[in-house]
């Protein structure tokens, strides 16, 4: 009984601590809220693939003021990472292809850059990445 409930505390905490991840994803010509510029992320640390869970949250022009109120970033919960995943993933089998994935980008961005950014995900070299490759791991 006691083992049970261990392991609905432990379910629970960690959906919890991922519901409430945002996203940080520079605006306008990649610019982030404290000034600096973004590639592709405004995150204070590692971010995954769509710009979300970065470690340390995202670079802010006041860290005091609340990202509800001003979010100069698109701040998103969890589940809109999983809809980046299902809409960039075009053919629907579950695995985002770096095609899929630099579609919706800026023609104008660095292809070179744009690669090397993915091989940072994809580091097997297979081609796609998975749901949970890409919402879990950071770069």
């Amino acid at each position: 009984m006691q083992q049970r409930a261990f392991v609905s505390l432990i379910a629970t905490l960690l959906l919890l601590s991922y519901t409430s991840a945002e996203c940080c994803t520079p605006v306008g010509s990649a610019q982030c809220a404290d000034g600096t510029y973004g590639f592709p992320c405004c995150g204070k640390g590692a971010c995954n693939i769509f710009c979300c869970e970065c470690d340390g949250g995202c670079r802010t022009s006041d860290s005091r003021a609340s990202l509800s109120a001003r979010n100069p970033l698109g701040v998103v919960e969890a589940d809109s990472c999983k809809q980046q995943f299902s809409q960039a993933d075009a053919n629907g089998d579950g695995k985002l292809t770096f095609l899929e994935w630099a579609a919706p980008s800026d023609t104008a961005a660095d292809t070179a850059a744009t690669a090397a950014r993915w091989a940072d995900f994809d580091w097997e070299g297979k081609g796609y990445l998975t749901q949970e490759e890409a919402l879990e791991r950071k770069a």
